[in-house]
């Protein structure tokens, strides 16, 4: 899992997804601190749902004759980076997608993570995920960082390239809970930065997180426009009840660097051990260049807003479903009109576009390390978007089952 908690999307060649990697949460707890996971280093969480073995068992007893005053809880640990590491999984599905009209076989993604701490304070941690390209097979390093931390784990510094701490959704097929990302994810929010993150751990409360990074989504960006972002994240621990996550990032893009902003808000709640609620809303500042009603070139700043509500429901160890509903509001903040999305059906610049998704995924957890993630998934939006057999409609429907095979 990713220990900066956000979540990406894959690349699957297949309209209304990029990465399957961003966004979950990142001390987003689902205990009451950071947990360590078998995969990327740190992680939190505050999106996997508790068994009743999981939840501390409650104490009974009764009341002696002399009262003795209880004695004070441990501090909590800080968690750190694990000494060795290294795992990894195969992604295969079946997918259709009436848009492009593609139904058939793909190998997604094949995944490594590997890990080294060379001593107490220092080590390493690298990811490379392989995707299916047609019959090639494109590796690129999703993560690749250097760090250091405290004896006690309550402070890291890392730098290189890391998962951006940002949103519900996490990054990896084998740390979500259906096979596609939301709207969310895919339009609103960062997954993968160049630079550097410092991690303060604040107890049972939480962490913080502090980093700096070139433009969003961009290796090269780091060095040819400097580490110009900056963003931040705030965890807050609920306990065993789950996390909330406050984040913010920003700087220039590599659009001619014009600025872009996402102010982000996600919460993972476990309302039962069998039942987790989560959600998130985001808001962009998107900065954009257009010709106002003089002809003369002009900036502006589109505001592009959106949230998803999702559960999911472990009906028995072999059975989960969850449901998701997203929507994505590509509004013009000025007069300019500027559009994120840039759909302009009217011809003057100014036309909102509204997206919108209902994903119904049921999974199997056929044995350790073999899950099996189904999926059917309808995409709307307010204007004629989608192409299917020659017309324009409104709505898409696509279906995927997905196997998992994790090592």
């Amino acid at each position: 899992m990713n220990w900066t908690g956000l979540i990406t999307n894959r690349k699957t060649g297949v309209p209304m997804r990029n990465l399957f990697a961003l966004l979950a949460v990142t001390v987003l707890a689902g205990s009451p601190t950071l947990a360590f996971a078998q995969d990327e280093g740190i992680r939190d969480d505050a999106e996997s749902p508790k068994t009743a073995e999981e939840l501390p068992a409650e104490t009974m007893g009764g009341q002696t004759e002399t009262p003795v005053a209880a004695p004070e809880a441990a501090p909590a640990e800080e968690p750190k980076f694990p000494e060795h590491e290294f795992n990894g999984w195969v992604d295969t599905s079946f997918v259709y997608d009436q848009q492009s009209n593609v139904i058939g076989y793909q190998m997604a993604q094949v995944g490594l993570r590997m890990g080294h701490r060379i001593s107490e304070n220092y080590g390493g941690f690298v990811q490379l995920n392989g995707f299916s390209t047609g019959n090639d097979l494109t590796v690129r390093a999703r993560e690749a960082y250097g760090y250091y931390q405290t004896d006690e784990g309550g402070f890291k510094l890392l730098a290189g390239k890391y998962y951006a701490p940002i949103g519900f959704e996490l990054a990896d097929p084998p740390d979500l809970y259906q096979f596609s990302n939301s709207l969310v994810f895919t339009n609103l929010i960062p997954t993968e930065l160049v630079g550097a993150m410092a991690v303060f751990g604040l107890g049972d409360f939480g962490d913080f997180k502090l980093y700096t990074s070139g433009p969003w989504d961009n290796d090269l960006g780091a060095l040819t426009m400097g580490t110009k972002n900056f963003g931040g994240r705030l965890g807050i621990s609920l306990g065993d009840l789950g996390g909330i996550g406050l984040s913010a990032v920003g700087g220039p893009q590599v659009d001619e660097g014009l600025l872009r902003i996402a102010y982000d808000l996600d919460a993972a709640i476990q309302a039962t051990d069998k039942v987790l609620i989560g959600a998130e809303a985001n808001l962009n500042m998107v900065e954009g260049r257009y010709v106002d009603a003089a002809g003369a070139p002009a900036t502006g700043f589109a505001m592009p807003l959106g949230f998803l509500v999702m559960t999911n429901i472990a009906f028995t160890d072999l059975f989960n479903l969850t449901l998701r509903y997203d929507m994505v509001k590509d509004a013009a903040f000025d007069d300019g009109g500027v559009q994120f999305l840039a759909f302009d059906y009217a011809g003057d610049g100014q036309t909102d576009v509204t997206l919108s998704s209902i994903t119904v995924g049921p999974n199997f957890h056929l044995a350790d390390g073999w899950d099996v993630f189904t999926e059917v998934r309808y995409d709307m939006a307010s204007e004629p978007l989608f192409t299917i057999d020659g017309n324009a409609e409104k709505g898409s429907m696509s279906a995927a089952a997905e196997l998992i095979y994790q090592f």
